[in-house]
């Protein structure tokens, strides 16, 4: 479905959004979550586009681990095709840091509705650059502590993940 918007970010991202919002109305948080991955990988590949990249979010390859059919969603214009529209494009909130940032932590509250715990961990090592890169320490460490607690708290219960 939003692949008709590749030439026109905003619209493509705003598409992805809406359809990660009715999986979440239909109670399908494990397609909402895998939405909000490709939504954040997109918003870090259209930036590369236009020269304005974040240069420590993680490569296409790492969502492979949690995302693995993301190169066959993940189609992108060539880089002249946007360069013509110039700042045009890209100007919401979600074409920055932040908004990558609220993406995948949306992905992994959403992995963790489904009880995906492995994949909300993948999806937690996605954040990882960005903490290390502002050596945020606190914030590793928050990454680690809440999905070591989700695992404590479902294991002795016969949850096996």
């Amino acid at each position: 479905m939003s692949l008709d918007y590749l030439d026109s970010p905003d619209l493509r991202i705003t598409q992805l959004d809406k359809l990660a919002s009715l999986q979440e109305t239909l109670a399908n948080p494990e397609a909402a979550a895998v939405i909000k991955l490709l939504a954040a990988c997109l918003v870090g590949e259209y930036l590369r586009l236009i020269n304005r990249p974040i240069t420590y979010l993680p490569p296409v390859l790492a969502y492979l681990r949690v995302f693995p059919a993301i190169q066959q969603e993940l189609l992108m214009p060539k880089r002249e095709e946007l360069t013509v529209l110039g700042d045009e494009i890209c100007q919401g909130n979600q074409f920055s840091e932040q908004g990558y940032i609220d993406y995948i932590n949306g992905a992994i509250k959403d992995f963790l509705l489904a009880d995906l715990f492995e994949s909300a961990v993948e999806a937690h090592n996605l954040l990882m650059p960005i903490h290390q890169f502002k050596r945020d320490y606190k914030a590793q460490s928050a990454v680690r502590y809440s999905c070591a607690l989700r695992a404590l708290v479902l294991v002795p219960h016969g949850v096996v993940f």
